[in-house]
C-alpha cells in the first residue's frame, strides 16, 4: 500500500514538473512597423479556440496553451485577415512562444 501511494505521488510530481502548457505572445504591427490595437487574434486546434484582442501597444497574450499545432488568425476591419499554422512547444526560450504578425490594408 505504501508503494502504491509513493508511486502515485511520483507520477503526480513528474506530471507537474513536465507541464507543457505555454504562454503564447507577440505584437501585431502594420507594414510601417506601427502597433495596431484592437486586432482580434485567435488560435484554433481541433475543436478548441482561444481568442484575445491586442492592447494599445499591439500586444497579445495567451496563457496555459497546450503545445501542438495551432492555426492562428489575425483580423481587424480595414486590414487583410492573416491565417498561419505553427507548431508550438517549449524550447530554448522556456515555455514562451513568441509570434509577431504584420498585417496590411487591402
Amino acid at each position: 500500500m505504501k508503494f502504491l501511494f509513493l508511486f502515485g505521488v511520483s507520477i503526480f510530481l513528474f506530471t507537474a514538473c513536465t507541464k507543457t502548457d505555454l504562454r503564447v505572445q507577440g505584437f501585431v504591427i502594420n507594414v510601417k512597423g506601427v502597433a495596431i490595437e484592437n486586432v482580434e487574434v485567435s488560435m484554433q486546434k481541433n475543436k478548441k479556440t482561444l481568442e484575445t484582442t491586442t492592447d494599445n501597444t499591439g500586444y497579445y497574450r495567451f496563457d496555459n496553451v497546450p503545445s501542438g499545432t495551432w492555426e492562428f488568425t489575425v483580423s481587424k476591419e480595414g486590414y487583410e485577415t492573416q491565417t498561419e499554422t505553427y507548431s508550438i512547444s517549449g524550447g530554448s526560450s522556456g515555455n514562451v512562444f513568441t509570434k509577431n504578425f504584420e498585417i496590411k490594408k487591402p
